[in-house]
This record gives C-alpha cells, structure tokens and sequence, in this order.
C-alpha cells in the first residue's frame, strides 16, 4: 500500500536491437543528468537467462527480472478450449509469460523509494494452453511483437522524515516523471498510471497535498490493524509504523478510513490467527 507510479514503455515491433540499445541508452543518460540516487549499467538477457529463478535471491537484477515477465488472461469455452480475454474478472485465468530478449537498466531514485526498473523485452507470439478437458493444446496470441516494458515505482515512504521528508519525496517523484517526459521525447511510447495525478495535472501543490492524504490513510489504516491484531499471535511490521510522528498522521487520518474498517479487520484477525494455531498444532 503507498502512492505508486506504474508505467509502460514499448518501441514498435520491426526495432532493431541496435536501435533499441542506442535509445535505452540515451534514456539511462537522461537518468544520470536528473537527481538519481543511482543508475545502473545497461544489461542484456536472452532465452534461459531471463528467469529470475536462475539467479539467486540477493543478485542484484533479480527484481529487474521478476519485472519483466508478461501475462496472458484466458477463459474457457463450454468445450473446455481456452480463449484471450483482455482485463481480470470471475473465471479467468492468468499465465505468465516469459520474455526471449531483454535489454534494460535499472535505478533508484533515493532514499525510501523502489527501484524504477527500465528496459524493453520481446515476447514469444505465443503461448500454449491446454485444453481444460481433454488436454489438448491451444495456441494463445501473447502480444504485437513489440519491444515493451511494464513496471512500477513507489515513492510513498520517500516521504518518511528518516529519509528526508517531503523535499525528498518530490525529488524522488518528480525524477521519475522526468524519466518518462525523457522517454517520450526520445520516441517511446509511454503510458503512466502516476496514483497521485501529478503526471496529467503537472500541479505540484496538488501533489503534497496528496502525499500528506497517502500518510495519515495509511498510518490510520495501519493504526486499525494493529488494534484488530493485538492479542492474536499475529506480528504487525510497515514502515508507517515506525515513524515517529505515527500517532499524529493516525489521528488525522480517521476520518478517511470508511466506519467499517475496524469490525472488518477484526473479524479478519480472529479468521486468520484462528487458522494460524490450527497449522501450529498440525506441526507440533
């Protein structure tokens, strides 16, 4: 939970990976000259290498990797044959794709931030399914063919007064929307999904405002189920919490949180920490 920029990037399918280098370049230039805490190399994977589960979990691209696969959403037909839907709804399924080429970087706009992942992939054209009865395989289409990258950054706790409060919070986040100006002027096609509304209304008043709204929801939702979980066994940890001005964000925060919040999270604490001694006992 936290104020979060999700972006996709894509060139068209007939670029060549020369080109595709040269302007991924350019566009980890773009990030050197804005205020990045730090910019990675520009990397290259290819087949088998681009499974994250190849490497190990403290490598340092593994979560550039776990970023950069696909997926395809599905349903069946009364026949049980699969068939492409577009979006996530009752009865469908979801495949992960793998991508056959990345090439990519990665950088991290400062302190309390995610890592803003950039790169370009191309995946397979298609996929197998089989079908759901029979299991027979099916080809499913998995994209265009085009070079495209979908990730995600948030900013939120660049916020926290531990890591340099709102002044960094706006560094952290208006770099990443430099990054993707950049990225359009160097003839990417980018669409942005930026939680706060700063990446169409370009208003930054509006943009504090809103952050200071994100902390107090927050610290009061946070505030909330730690009350629903006291006494239960089960063990509470987010970064709001930790905040030394917690207490003041979850009074000013209440009145955001709809009035049934905290019989909800109740009734979800008593499931799940009920469910939680059974699992003890069947160890024991």
């Amino acid at each position: 939970m936290g104020l979060t920029i999700h972006y996709r990037l894509s060139l068209p399918p007939k670029t060549l990976l020369p080109d595709v280098r040269q302007k991924l370049g350019a566009l980890r230039q773009a990030c050197l000259d804005l205020p990045f805490k730090e910019v990675g190399e520009l990397v290259e994977f290819k087949d088998e290498a681009c499974n994250f589960e190849h490497l190990p979990r403290e490598h340092p691209n593994r979560w550039f990797l776990i970023q950069s696969d696909t997926y395809v959403n599905y349903k069946y037909d009364r026949g049980g044959k699969p068939f492409r839907v577009e979006g996530f709804e009752n009865g469908t399924y979801s495949h992960n794709i793998l991508p056959q080429q990345i090439v990519g970087f990665s950088s991290w706009p400062g302190e309390g931030c995610e890592q803003a992942n950039v790169g370009l992939c191309r995946f397979p054209k298609s996929t197998i399914i089989p079908n759901k009865w029979s299991g027979k395989n099916h080809r499913l289409p998995v994209g265009d063919g085009q070079w495209t990258w979908g990730s995600f950054c948030k900013t939120q706790y660049a916020n926290s007064p531990e890591c340099g409060g709102i002044e960094n919070f706006l560094r952290c986040h208006l770099s990443v929307v430099a990054m993707l100006d950049a990225a359009k002027k160097l003839g990417f096609a980018v669409e942005c999904n930026d939680e706060s509304g700063y990446w169409k209304n370009r208003d930054l008043e509006a943009l504090v405002k809103e952050i200071g709204q994100w902390d107090a929801f927050i610290a009061a939702f946070g505030g909330a189920l730690k009350d629903a979980t006291g006494g239960s066994g089960l063990q509470l940890e987010a970064p709001i919490l930790e905040r030394k001005d917690f207490e003041k964000l979850e009074a000013e925060g209440q009145p955001l949180l709809p009035t049934s919040t905290a019989s909800v999270l109740q009734r979800l604490a008593a499931i799940t920490s009920a469910g939680h001694r059974v699992e003890e006992l069947k160890r024991a």
